[in-house]
């Protein structure tokens, strides 16, 4: 048993007493057996996980494992997402629309928002314009820097929608098309060409709510995945 010194006298008698013989004390509280002892392995035992595959690290998570002498630990690495919209019509926020044909680029921020509680590095692309060479330009950059590429708009049927024509140059469209509104033309694919690792593409409609349901149903869990995270890590 070890006594607390709060709960006895000493601090009264700490002044009056001469440290260098035994001196009585007085309790102020009943002592229990074992009290204020911490027994080697009670909280952690020996071979016991302190933490599982697919925990995402918080300060309390860095407290225990620096306890417990571990300096490093295995992690995923972030993932670097490349964000681009497509469209002769889409201005930048804070840049005045000079037609009555454009629109502002809302569809950016708004993905940008959408995942920044995840554990990944945006890369941000911009905006490219209606262009095949100009769009597979852009892609090609994107492959190269990034293990994820989203874009909005760009991958319908209309006659300026290069985007489809560039994954297939580059890659490949494993899937295009959902059964459901809004958000019905969304396209997945791999591009592949001259990579040792595929970059996943995830193609969304430029209608800023079909954006972010396709976001919310599609992007953001396989990110998720992607990252390493358990299911009882994500929101």
């Amino acid at each position: 048993t070890v006594i607390m010194q709060e709960n006895t006298n000493f601090a009264e008698i700490r002044d009056s007493i001469d440290k260098s013989q035994p001196y009585p004390i007085i309790l102020s509280q009943t002592a229990q057996s074992d009290d204020n002892i911490r027994k080697q392995g009670e909280e952690i035992e020996a071979g016991e996980a302190v933490l599982l595959k697919g925990k995402r690290l918080n300060p309390a998570d860095i407290s225990l494992l620096a306890n417990l002498g571990f300096d490093k630990v295995n992690v995923y690495q972030p993932l670097t997402v490349g964000v681009l919209a497509t469209g002769d019509e889409l201005v930048a926020i804070g840049n005045a629309l000079k037609s009555l044909a454009q629109i502002y680029n809302s569809n950016t921020p708004t993905l940008k928002s959408l995942l920044s509680d995840l554990p990944i590095n945006i890369r941000d692309y911009g905006i490219i314009a209606d262009d095949l060479g100009k769009t597979t330009e852009a892609v090609t950059q994107a492959m190269q820097e990034c293990d994820v590429l989203i874009s909005t708009a760009g991958v319908s049927v209309g006659d300026y929608d290069f985007l489809t024509t560039v994954i297939e140059q580059l890659g490949k469209i494993n899937h295009y098309k959902v059964a459901m509104k809004p958000g019905k033309p969304f396209v997945f694919g791999e591009l592949t060409h001259n990579l040792a690792k595929p970059v996943l593409y995830f193609g969304l409609p430029g209608n800023p709510l079909s954006t972010i349901v396709g976001t919310l149903q599609f992007v953001i869990p396989a990110l998720w995945q992607m990252a390493g995270a358990a299911h009882s890590e994500r929101p």
